[in-house]
């Protein structure tokens, strides 16, 4: 995958989606990415992207101060 922000090649790399919304803080541990080596930037597979979605969704429904979710855990 081509880094959306400076066009290098991006490495497949573990990281943690971290997302700060309202009263909640969001931790997605262990989410395959793309990490581009030159620049930073980290991007996700569609498929990825949408779970993530879901996974943050879920989340601020149960509307706790924080919440880690594992990412290989619930997609295995």
């Amino acid at each position: 995958m081509k880094c959306c922000r400076c066009a290098a090649e991006a490495e497949q790399r573990k990281t943690n989606h971290i997302v700060d919304m309202d009263n909640c803080i969001v931790i997605v541990r262990r989410v395959p990415s793309y990490v581009c080596p030159s620049c930073g930037e980290v991007m996700y597979a569609a498929p990825v992207a949408k779970q993530l979605e879901r996974y943050v969704q879920a989340a601020r429904a149960a509307m706790s101060e924080l919440s880690v979710i594992n990412y290989q855990e619930l997609s295995a």
